[in-house]
């Protein structure tokens, strides 16, 4: 669904594709998916929050150990961690989580049925 290379597209590409991620994140039935979603979808839609939760996780540590500067001669790979972390990931899952706070199906995407 949203993978690091988000951040590796030219700026209007990841611009665009976020915004259609943000569009999915609000029309998103997570209970539907969660209850009658096939095991391939229901497995995907977890992946995608622990590889997220991953992704973050790295990010942090990567700020904690002061691998993130503002100086030319950071590295392109860190650079375009920090920049999918704050223009892609960060965004849709904020997107999610308002849309399952709203409807209330953090249960249903939390809970094995």
């Amino acid at each position: 669904m949203l993978s690091q290379g988000t951040s590796q597209k030219s700026g209007s590409d990841s611009t665009t594709m976020v915004s259609c991620l943000h569009i999915l994140a609000h029309t998103l039935d997570t209970r539907t998916v969660m209850k009658s979603g096939t095991e391939q979808v229901r497995v995907g839609l977890r992946t995608f929050y622990e590889n997220a939760a991953e992704d973050l996780e790295k990010t942090f540590e990567n700020l904690k150990l002061g691998k993130f500067t503002h100086s030319r001669s950071q590295m392109k790979g860190v650079s375009q961690n920090i920049n999918y972390t704050t223009v892609a990931l960060l965004p849709i899952l904020t997107a999610l989580f308002e849309h399952i706070t709203q409807h209330h199906f953090g249960v249903d995407l939390l809970c094995k049925s």
